[in-house]
């Protein structure tokens, strides 16, 4: 596994773009591996992951974890209004913070004799 504490990189819209589909294409292999593997759907194995993801985060920060999940299902539900999808996003960004500074803890370990 990579080192999940490298430095967040601020990027451009383009390298975001490209990490995307960088990532994207990884999963997609990924998924082709695992069908074929163990005979499951790809939607199963999508819907394992998801789950698993969650799993991983919560085990960092539970709650920022739920957070982050119920603000990328209001990110994507149409039937909210525009403000109210554009305010998940504030609270994506505010939970991946979240998650990130425990991280930061969780991997520091403990230091010290006290």
């Amino acid at each position: 596994m990579s080192n999940p504490i490298k430095p967040v990189m601020r990027v451009t819209p383009e390298q975001e773009q490209a990490i995307r589909d960088a990532v994207h294409r990884h999963l997609v292999h990924a998924t082709n591996r695992a069908c074929a593997e163990t005979g499951i759907s790809g939607m199963v194995f999508v819907l394992v992951g998801v789950s698993t993801f969650l799993e991983e985060l919560s085990e960092v920060n539970a709650t920022a974890a739920v957070d982050y999940f119920r603000a990328l299902a209001d990110m994507y539900d149409d039937t909210l209004s525009k403000d109210v999808r554009s305010e998940a996003g504030a609270r994506r960004s505010t939970a991946v913070a979240a998650i990130f500074a425990n991280l930061d803890l969780y991997m520091a370990g403990a230091q010290g004799n006290a």
